[in-house]
This record gives C-alpha cells, structure tokens and sequence, in this order.
C-alpha cells in the first residue's frame, strides 16, 4: 500500500513539472457604464479549441462598448468570455478585444499573485508593454487589442566563440575562446578558464 501511494505522489509531482501549474487569472475591464469581467488560465484539460466546462462563449456585442477574448476560432465561439489553454505549451498567447465606440476610459484589473514564477507574462496594447506579474492593472483608452503572452523562462546556460589565428608568419598560432557563463564571473575562474 506504501508503494502504491509513493507511485501516486510520484505521478502528480512529475505531472505537475511536466504541464505546469493550472491557474486562472480574471481580468475584470471598468468603465464607468459597464463593467466587463474576463479569465485566462491554464489547465491540463485545456486545448486551443472551444473546451465546454472551462471556455465560456461572451454575451452579444452591446452597442458603444464591448470587451472579448479572441480565439481566432469560427464564430460563435472566437468570442470568449473565458479561454483555458493546455498546459503542455510553453508559449500562449491571448487576444483582449476593446470596442469602445464611446471614448470611455477603462481600468483592467488583475490579481498578479496566481502566475508561476518560471513564466513571464506580458501584457501589450499599441506601445504599452506590462509585467503582469508586477502589476496589478492599467488603464485604457479607445479601440484596443490587447495581447497577452505566456512563455515559459529558459535559464541562461552562456555561449562560446572560439577564435582561431596566426600571431605572426613565424607560424606560431593563438586559440582564443571568448564567452559568457551563467556560472561564471567578472574574475579570472580556473574552474572556467
């Protein structure tokens, strides 16, 4: 029985190492006449496509002011209320939609505090580049489209140049290797150099 539960904590730790962590994040757009409340995440069960129990089809379009996901899937469901992606990819991307034929000024809110810390997430619209781990929020104005991406942090592993030349036509040669270690340092390293 021992084993068997050791087996199962084995397989949850590695499954959760090998997805990634399931997470929702509900990004909730205020104006001063609607208030307009999104979700992204991530989830094993998810997919690219229109997945029933985590994705939500939005509301008809009103009139002056209106907020969506884009799936880029064929109507009626490229217009989301909520979009869950598969945990497997290490890069997601999703599309906020803003029709604001009204001018209105409008807040997007998030808790900052549910992303994995091996991930960036990046919030862009026009030339606004936002950390969504360090923020919380920013404001808007007119039409947007709004990207969000998820791409998972690969660490920094250094690189090499090796260089090959003669010193002088004596025929005596140099070998010379430049490059960064993310191990390394500003000092002389034997265990590098």
């Amino acid at each position: 029985m021992r084993r068997l539960f050791f087996l199962l904590g084995f397989i949850l730790i590695f499954s959760s190492i090998a997805y990634g962590e399931n997470w929702e994040s509900h990004i909730n757009i205020l104006t001063g006449s609607v208030n307009t409340a999104l979700t992204i995440g991530i989830n094993s069960s998810g997919s690219d496509q229109y997945d029933a129990g985590l994705d939500s089809i939005a509301p008809p379009p009103g009139i002056t002011y209106y907020a969506y996901l884009n799936s880029g899937l064929e109507s009626p469901y490229s217009y989301l209320k909520s979009d869950i992606k598969s945990s497997a990819s290490d890069n997601i991307t999703w599309t906020i939609v803003i029709t604001n034929a009204s001018g209105d000024t409008a807040t997007l809110e998030w808790d900052n505090t549910v992303f994995p810390s091996n991930y960036t997430v990046i919030l862009e619209y026009g030339s606004t580049i936002i950390d969504m781990k360090k923020s919380s929020g920013t404001t808007i104005a007119g039409n947007q489209e709004i990207i969000i991406e998820y791409k998972k942090i690969v660490p920094f592993s250094g690189w090499e140049l090796p260089l090959n030349f003669s010193a002088n036509p004596s025929g005596i040669a140099a070998n010379l290797t430049i490059g960064v270690s993310a191990n390394g340092s500003n000092q002389y390293d034997t265990a590098l150099d």
